[in-house]
């Protein structure tokens, strides 16, 4: 008679835990990103490979740490042309650091302008005004000017050669640009500003050109 005898084998499975450090990226990714000024702003730090996970997240604009945004979202709900630049996010699991490319934030803004508000002159002589302000971003902006009797000019500057008294009235500047955001519609930014001017008649006054003077003076100093 034949005994088998069977002796048991015991295998033993080591698992080594592999830790690494957190790798991340900035959502959305597209640079620059294009806002328009006075919408939210959403930034997400997106989590590619940790171990463990990420127990902490840090933001910087253009170098400099985010004070109050410790999460793994960004958020701004009226965003300003003052807070575009350069935004990265930074990971900590306990393990390591990880720091993102930078995602550049580029906010869009109408063009603002300005003109005196009230621009004397004497007939006949020949009116120039120029619409001054800031441009706007982009800073592709076209210049409309519209006025008295129908007046309708393009271009900055409000020029009337051999002006005459019929003219006298408002005219408005109006500077526009085309926002195009990222991930919205285009919008058209609009800045306007209105100047009234008075043609006056040295017809049989000589004491109007006197008054005239020191009063476009005065007027030229308010602008200024």
């Amino acid at each position: 008679m034949f005994c088998l005898s069977i002796t048991p084998f015991v295998f033993l499975l080591y698992i080594k835990t592999i830790t690494d450090r957190p790798t991340v990226h900035v959502e959305p990714s597209t640079s620059p990103y294009k806002i328009i000024q006075g919408n939210q702003l959403t930034l997400t730090c997106t989590v590619d490979d940790s171990n463990p996970q990420p127990t902490s997240f840090t933001w910087s604009k253009d170098g400099g740490s985010i004070t109050g945004q410790g999460s793994s979202v960004f958020s701004l709900t009226s965003v300003q042309r003052s807070q575009a630049g350069q935004y990265t996010c930074t990971a900590n699991n306990g393990v390591g650091t990880g720091t993102s490319t930078s995602v550049e934030v580029d906010v869009l803004y109408p063009p603002t302008v300005s003109t005196p508000p009230i621009y004397k002159i004497l007939e006949s002589t020949g009116l120039t005004i120029t619409c001054s302000g800031n441009p706007g971003n982009p800073t592709v902006t076209s210049y409309r000017w519209t006025g008295s009797g129908g007046y309708i000019s393009t271009g900055a500057t409000l020029s009337i050669p051999d002006i005459k008294r019929s003219k006298t009235g408002v005219y408005r500047c109006t500077a526009t640009n085309i926002m195009i955001p990222t991930s919205n519609i285009q919008q058209t930014g609009t800045g306007t500003s209105q100047t009234t001017i008075d043609v006056l008649s040295l017809t049989g006054r000589s004491d109007i050109l006197s008054a005239m003077s020191q009063s476009v003076k005065t007027d030229v100093k308010q602008y200024k």
